[in-house]
């Protein structure tokens, strides 16, 4: 059976150092919760390669991983393409370094969901790399990418809108722009 590590920040926020990871537990997939009203960070390593959800709160994503195609990241394995991210309604996730899921070639497995009410944002100045992307009524938006050609999402999987609501993909500030990378496709 699976397992699930259920981080609850309700009344101070939590952090996970960089030279700690959340890892399967054997071969059973670990899955990881964010409930709350604050902050919760993740740096280490980790392994882990069960749906992470953030159904409350702020997870900042504060490890960069600028090699391609890693099996290790903040938000877990990014080469599963099993699992998901889900960002779920009051839930954000917040982008704090670059390249969180790999670099800008890495061709990411793991899904990222965005449902209604749930936001992904970075911090100015950051780019970032997703695989597959379902909008569901959710909201992704940035303070602005690295550089020109390093603006601050990269897409490069299938980017599918379901919902009843709409969903928005924006942007402020220097360089808020997304690469529309090829396999690229909107659904």
């Amino acid at each position: 059976s699976a397992n699930e590590l259920i981080l609850a920040a309700a009344n101070a926020g939590i952090t996970i150092g960089s030279s700690a990871l959340i890892a399967n537990n054997g071969a059973n997939a670990t899955a990881v919760t964010i409930v709350g009203t604050n902050i919760v960070t993740l740096s280490g390593p980790s392994t882990f390669t069960g749906n992470l959800n953030i159904n409350g709160g702020t997870l900042l994503a504060n490890r960069g991983n600028n090699s391609l195609n890693p099996a290790t990241s903040a938000l877990g394995n990014p080469q599963n393409g099993t699992r998901s991210i889900i960002v779920n309604n009051g839930g954000t996730l917040q982008f704090v370094t670059g390249d969180t899921l790999g670099g800008a070639n890495s061709s990411i497995l793991s899904t990222l969901v965005v449902n209604q009410g749930g936001l992904v944002t970075n911090t100015t100045g950051v780019f970032n790399t997703f695989g597959p992307l379902q909008m569901n009524g959710g909201t992704i938006n940035g303070a602005g990418g690295a550089v020109a050609g390093y603006q601050m999402y990269n897409l490069r999987g299938t980017v599918t809108v379901g919902g009843s609501s709409v969903s928005t993909l924006a942007g402020s500030g220097t360089f808020a722009g997304y690469h529309l990378a090829a396999p690229t496709v909107f659904n």
